[in-house]
């Protein structure tokens, strides 16, 4: 019986160390690499040239007070994020000129180096290397 219980609970910690939604590893910078049209499943073969646009890198910044920013080069927008981890979800909300625009990011994949977010609204998919 202790056997089983070990076997189970080792099994329940590696699933949760592999988890998409381990979401201490969505927090910090995170350089943008390529966006696809539609969900994709997996990181594999993706490569992780990184796009370097006139204007300079691309880079995506989650901080742990829940405040994010986004850094196209030639311009910045902020706002803040939540994280429901039941859904794998990356809740972000951003004001701008008094309108209020919300996305809603799928996290797809995320570890040490990468992190594949798919963006529910707009049908794409979002691949970032960890700065």
């Amino acid at each position: 019986m202790t056997k089983i219980l070990l076997v189970v609970f080792l099994t329940s910690a590696l699933l949760n160390k592999n988890s998409p939604c381990n979401i201490q590893k969505v927090y910090g910078e995170w350089i943008f690499i390529k966006s696809y049209s539609g969900e994709l499943s997996s990181i594999k073969g993706l490569g992780d040239n990184i796009l370097k646009t006139k204007f300079g890198l691309i880079t995506m910044t989650y901080s742990k007070d829940g405040q994010y920013t986004n850094d196209q080069g030639d311009y910045v927008t902020k706002g803040k994020f939540v994280i429901d981890k039941g859904k794998c979800l990356i809740k972000e909300s951003e004001k701008s000129n008094s309108k209020s625009l919300k996305n809603n990011f799928k996290i797809l994949h995320v570890d040490d180096k990468y992190l594949l977010i798919y963006n529910i609204g707009q049908d794409y998919t979002y691949f970032y290397k960890r700065k």
